[in-house]
């Protein structure tokens, strides 16, 4: 898109200005100097007036020498910069593409907005949620490139789900036919503060959860804010939200008001997609959808896995995409990711194998319970030991103590033999596990609890981590898998990416 096009868009709210190349080529915003290697993007300077999510780092980089960092970044294929109006002066600049406005936030926010509103047909889905996001995300974009073979799937990598991250990859949608991206529930504080919407074509919300309980409250906070994902659809845009969800009804409210078009999905009978009957041995499914009863598998084990295939089944049916059935086909191979299920099958030096299920990404007490069913579900082969190492579950606030007490009963459910804790928190649950007669053993060191898990092993073992990312639980799984090969004659299959 020209600059010209761009600065024509923004003079409906004044302030803004362009100095350079009318003809250059917006294509997209970020806050780097352009790592990502991808043309015609215009990166920010970030000034004072910046609040929210804003690399230390860049801001350090830039505050040090903004005459380098403007000459490295344009060396690296940036085409332009975005400032603020009194930064738009600045002798670095001299002689550079420059879209200001009245400050480099607002003007990044507004930019990204005009980007992603010249779409055209390209389709954008965002997903937000307290668990599940990125996987819904990574199956959605698996199932779109088997839906739609010729069309061009981009979703944004990683975790990257902050307020910025999911801006720039919205104002990139018009570059690909689908769009598949995530949304932090933290994101929407700023997008309100900038009058900035997400605006999607399809807006999932997976779940709500007692996550981030020191920004949100209380479980209708949660939902409240991860609500603002509905705020101004474009015509037609849907909402797909998971019935079975706490407070799924302020999620309905709030799409209604906006104008969206409502698809539910869950294992209410109210659910417009409904999940009959998951048989996690095998990962068959099957689904009530638009009156029909379809069976299918999900390479991914676990029920919230196939929850999750409800949300991607909906979007693609929203998209009417003639190989709707392609997408579901695909899911047979779609594999948890690391951090969210990947399943590692590891041989031991004395024989047979053990299976480590990572779920060490992340953790709060929705997540915690979701994974702990899902040990329950372990096939019981009368070999081997499900063996639980739970992390801390971080930013719950003041109830954080409550929360991870309250999981005892699902961990007495999960048929587990024997019960790892990791953290400061996790004590509270070490407790509540005794006053029920359940032995659990707690670990203030990470290196001696590997040390323990690794020498305890037996062949059939299932190992099940689970914790938030700061606990550094994921350095236990990376331990156990560079202790021990992998078994080879139980490969599982690789993570899509």
């Amino acid at each position: 898109m020209r600059a010209a096009f761009v600065i024509g868009r923004l003079e409906a709210w004044g302030g803004y200005a362009f100095q350079g190349d009318p003809e250059v080529r917006i294509e997209g915003v970020q806050l780097g100097r352009g790592q990502d290697r991808i043309a015609d993007q215009f990166a920010t300077i970030i000034d004072d007036e910046w609040h929210g999510a804003a690399p230390a780092r860049i801001r350090e980089q830039q505050e040090h020498d903004l005459v380098d960092w403007v000459r490295s970044a344009a060396a690296s294929g940036v085409a332009g910069f975005i400032t603020s109006s009194a930064g738009a002066t600045h002798p670095a600049l001299a002689g550079q593409n420059v879209l200001s406005g009245p400050t480099a936030q607002e003007t990044f926010y507004r930019v990204a907005g005009v980007l992603r509103d010249s779409r055209g047909l390209s389709k954008i889905a965002a997903i937000t949620g307290s668990s599940g996001k990125t996987t819904t995300k990574r199956m959605l974009a698996h199932a779109l490139r088997a839906a739609a073979p010729r069309a061009r799937v981009r979703s944004s990598p990683k975790s990257f789900n902050v307020s910025t991250d999911a801006a720039k990859y919205l104002s990139r949608s018009p570059q690909v036919r689908h769009s598949v991206v995530e949304i932090a529930g933290g994101a929407f504080a700023e997008y309100l503060a900038n009058d900035f919407t997400v605006s999607a074509d399809v807006s999932i919300v997976t779940s709500i959860a007692e996550a981030h309980l020191d920004q949100h409250g209380d479980l209708e906070g949660v939902a409240t804010r991860k609500a603002h994902l509905f705020d101004r659809p474009p015509a037609a845009g849907t909402a797909v939200i998971n019935l079975d969800a706490p407070h799924a009804e302020i999620l309905v409210e709030r799409a209604a008001d906006q104008g969206c078009q409502l698809v539910t999905y869950g294992e209410s009978p109210h659910a417009a997609l409904r999940l009959l009957e998951y048989r996690p041995e095998t990962g068959e499914v099957t689904a009530r959808v638009a009156g029909e009863s379809i069976a299918y598998t999900v390479g991914a084990r676990g029920k919230h896995m196939a929850l999750n295939s409800l949300a991607v089944i909906a979007t693609l049916r929203s998209y009417r995409l003639p190989g709707w059935r392609r997408g579901i086909d695909s899911l047979a191979t779609f594999a948890a990711l690391d951090g969210r299920g990947a399943s590692h099958a590891l041989g031991l030096p004395y024989g047979g194998a053990v299976t480590v299920v990572d779920e060490a990404y992340n953790a709060n007490p929705g997540s915690m319970k979701v994974t702990l069913q899902a040990a329950a579900e372990v096939p019981d082969l009368g070999a081997g030991r499900v063996i639980l190492v739970l992390g801390d579950m971080l930013e719950l606030g003041t109830a954080s103590a409550e929360l991870h007490a309250s999981l005892a009963s699902a961990v007495a459910e999960s048929r587990a033999q024997v019960t790892h804790l990791y953290g400061a928190d996790m004590r509270h649950l070490h407790a509540a596990l005794a006053t029920r007669g359940l032995v659990s053993t707690h670990w203030s060191d990470l290196d001696e609890l590997a040390r323990t898990v690794l020498s305890d092993l037996r062949a059939g073992d299932t190992v099940i981590v689970k914790s938030s990312h700061g606990t550094a639980l994921h350095e236990l799984v990376r331990s156990l898998r560079s202790s021990l090969a992998p078994d080879p004659e139980t490969t599982p299959p690789v993570p899509p990416r």
